[in-house]
């Protein structure tokens, strides 16, 4: 994940890892929720292809979009959608998290969590972009966050449910190497191709 302030474009993101859709799924069935999701599909098919989508594969950003309209539809409430995505997020990430931070030992920091999250990201969307970048300044007063991550290029951006079941995903990654960061939206700068997340420490 890099540092910078480039004004480059954004290729748009095409597909989605089907280990991503795999995760979803099963957390869905876990609930008991998988019937209604499926119901919220609606007859296109969609549910074919996404609960046969093999982990390494990549599923369309079509069928992407219809799986992210669904769950918007099927979990409303935003601290609902964080956890979620934090419980996605613990059946694909956590095992390859956990890893990174013993092999980095003392030397673990936030910005090593921050790369991985960029890795995560190159790993499962195919197009678009991942970064970081350092908050210089606070314009609008209130707490000042310590970074800001910013997902581009990534239709699903879109869903306030995606906004929010980011946040989850990402801050239960990050807490494995810094229990003290806490993920918001910032929707001040998200928009239906891109997200913006501040990182601030809790005290």
């Amino acid at each position: 994940m890099r540092l910078r302030f480039s004004d480059e474009k954004t290729e748009q993101a095409s597909g989605l890892r089907g280990v991503t859709i795999r995760a979803a799924l099963d957390v869905l069935a876990a609930r008991g929720m998988l019937l209604r999701y499926r119901d919220l599909l609606g007859p296109s098919g969609h549910y074919h292809r996404l609960s046969n989508a093999m982990p390494e594969e990549w599923v369309a950003i079509d069928v992407v979009l219809a799986h992210y309209a669904a769950l918007a539809k099927l979990i409303t409430v935003p601290r609902d959608q964080r956890e979620f995505g934090s419980a996605v997020a613990e059946r694909v990430h956590a095992e390859f998290a956990d890893a990174m931070r013993r092999a980095l030992g003392d030397q673990a920091s936030l910005i090593n969590a921050l790369e991985f999250v960029g890795d995560v990201f190159t790993h499962t969307v195919r197009g678009g972009d991942a970064r970081y970048v350092k908050v210089p300044f606070q314009p609008f007063g209130g707490d000042k966050p310590e970074l800001r991550v910013v997902l581009e290029g990534f239709p699903p951006a879109r869903f306030e449910y995606a906004r929010y079941a980011t946040a989850g995903q990402l801050q239960a990654i990050l807490q494995r190497f810094d229990r003290s960061i806490f993920v918001e939206p910032c929707h001040r700068y998200c928009d239906d191709q891109s997200m913006t997340f501040d990182l601030r420490r809790s005290s």
